[in-house]
C-alpha cells in the first residue's frame, strides 16, 4: 500500500496561482467506472490541533484494515492520499478540492470533525465523488437530502438519546450538560436534552465551553454551584482529558456523577487520564471491552500493531474501509455514479462488526446497537470500556417517527430537542 501524506503550508494560497499554470484540468472521474487498476482514495482528517490524538486513531483504524487487507479493495490496490484538515472548515474544504480536482480521487474518506463535515457535504453535491463520513454526522444529514454521502456511524445525537431516559430511571432529576460549542458538540448534547427532558427531566443548566478550551476552573465552579446530581459530559479529545483532570483535582469526586458522551470517556481519553476513569459511566455505539468475535479481534489486532487499545475512532475508520470495500465488490469493483454507490452502501448490513450488528433503515440512516457502559481494568491494568447492557435498535430519531423528528428544528445550541 502506498500512503501520501500532504499537509497544507501556511503560504497555500499564495502558491495558487502558480500551481493553477501547471496543474491538471478538473477530473472528469471516468475513472470511476473503472473495475480494475488502482483506487484513489482521499482521506480527510484532524491530525493537528486539539483533535490530533483522535484523528490520529481514526487514521490508524483505516490503515489497519488496509494492511489486513494487502493495500486492497475489491481486488484494486488502494492509493490513499491524506490531508490535515485542521478542524477547519476553510482549510477541510480546501484539501478536499485539491483531492478530487487535481489528485482525480475515486471517492473521499473523512473527515472527522461535525462542522467540516457538513461543508464537505455541500462541496461533494457540486461533484461526481462519494463522501463516506467515518464519524458520527451533523443532525442536518437527517433532515436535508445528500444523495453522495454516506453516514458510515450515524449521527451526533443518536447515540446519547438512550442515556437521556436512563438518566431519569436511575433518579437523575436535576442534570447539568457541559458540551463542547460547536456544531458536533451541541447535537450530542441535544441528543441526551431532549430524551431526557421528555422523560420527565429538569435540565438544572447548559456550560458550552469553545472546542480547544484551556483551562476547565471556572466551568467546575460553575458546575459545583448549580449543584446538579449528575452532569452530562459532550466533551472530546484533548478537552475531555483536561476536564476530568480539573473536575479530580478541584475535589468534585462524588459531588455529582459523571455520565459520558460517546467521545467522552472513549479510549482516546482514558489514556491520558488513566486510572482515576476507573468506574466512569458512559453510553456509546463502541465498546472495546465488548466480549464478541468482531470486536475481540479487531481489538487484539490494533494493540499488536500499535501497543494501546483502539478508541471508537480507530473503529469508525476501520469500519469505513470495511463498508466501503463491500460495496466496491457490490458495485462490481467500480465506484461509478457517486449517488448510485451511496445507494449501494445502503444496501450493506452487519450481523456483527467492530460495533456490533448494524443495518440501513429505509431513509438511508445506519441503525445501531447502543451499549451502556463503565471503565473497568482492561488489559494489563489499562483502563477500558466494558458493556454493562445492550439496547439495540437505535435509529436517528432518538425513538420518534421521521414525521415526528423531521417536524423539529436541527439540534443547536439553541434547540435542544424535546420541548
Amino acid at each position: 500500500m502506498r500512503i501520501l501524506r500532504t499537509r497544507v503550508l501556511c503560504g497555500a494560497l499564495c502558491l495558487l496561482p502558480a500551481l493553477a499554470s501547471c496543474a491538471p484540468p478538473a477530473a472528469d472521474h471516468t475513472a470511476a467506472q473503472r473495475t480494475t487498476g488502482p483506487l484513489t482514495v482521499g482521506f480527510v482528517d484532524s491530525l493537528s490541533g486539539s483533535l490530533a490524538g483522535a484523528g490520529q486513531d481514526m487514521r490508524d483504524g483505516l490503515t489497519l484494515w488496509l494492511d489486513q487487507n494487502q493495500g486492497r479493495m475489491a481486488g484494486r490496490d488502494v492509493k490513499l492520499l491524506v490531508e490535515d484538515d485542521q478542524g477547519s472548515t476553510e482549510t477541510g474544504v480546501q484539501v478536499t478540492k485539491r483531492l478530487v480536482e487535481q489528485a482525480e480521487s475515486d471517492l473521499v474518506i473523512g473527515p472527522l470533525a461535525g462542522n467540516v463535515g457538513v461543508a464537505l457535504g455541500q462541496y461533494v453535491k457540486t461533484t461526481e465523488v462519494p463522501l463516506v463520513y467515518p464519524i458520527p454526522t451533523s443532525d442536518i444529514f437527517v433532515h436535508k437530502d445528500y444523495p453522495t454521502v454516506f453516514p458510515v456511524t450515524g449521527t451526533a445525537p443518536q447515540f446519547n438519546a438512550p442515556l437521556g431516559r436512563w438518566a431519569m430511571d436511575r433518579g437523575h432529576h436535576r442534570v447539568a450538560t457541559i458540551c463542547s460549542d460547536y456544531a458536533f458538540g451541541q447535537q450530542v448534547c441535544g441528543g441526551f436534552a431532549g430524551t431526557y427532558r421528555a422523560a420527565g427531566g429538569q435540565l438544572a443548566g447548559q456550560l458550552w465551553p469553545p472546542l480547544g478550551s484551556s483551562d476547565f476552573a471556572p466551568f467546575i465552579s460553575q458546575l459545583r454551584q448549580i449543584g446538579a446530581d449528575a452532569v452530562f459530559v459532550g466533551l472530546i479529545g484533548a478537552d475531555s482529558v483536561k476536564f476530568l483532570k480539573a473536575w479530580n483535582d478541584f475535589g468534585m469526586t462524588g459531588h455529582a456523577t459523571l455520565l459520558g458522551s460517546d467521545p467522552s470517556f472513549d479510549q482516546a481519553v482514558l489514556r491520558g487520564v488513566g486510572k482515576q476513569s476507573l468506574g466512569l459511566v458512559s453510553i456509546g455505539h463502541f465498546a472495546e471491552g465488548r466480549e464478541s468475535p468482531a470486536t475481540r479481534q479487531f481489538t487484539d489486532a490494533y494493540r499488536q500493531k500499535y501497543h494501546k487499545l483502539p478508541s471508537y475512532y480507530s473503529a469508525s475508520g476501520y469500519l469505513a474501509a470495511d463498508w466501503t470495500a463491500r460495496a466496491l465488490v457490490a458495485n462490481g469493483g467500480k465506484v461509478g455514479d457517486a449517488s448510485a454507490f451511496v445507494r449501494t452502501m445502503r444496501t450493506i448490513s452487519y450481523p456483527d462488526s467492530v460495533f456490533g450488528p448494524i443495518r440501513v433503515d429505509e431513509r438511508g440512516q445506519p441503525v445501531y446497537s447502543v451499549y451502556l457502559r463503565e471503565v473497568t481494568p482492561g488489559p494489563d491494568g489499562k483502563p477500558w470500556n466494558t458493556v454493562t447492557s445492550t439496547i439495540p435498535d437505535v435509529g436517528a430519531t432518538g425513538g420518534l417517527t421521521y414525521a415526528e423528528y423531521l417536524s423539529h428544528p436541527v439540534l443547536s445550541r439553541e434547540y435542544q430537542g424535546g420541548v
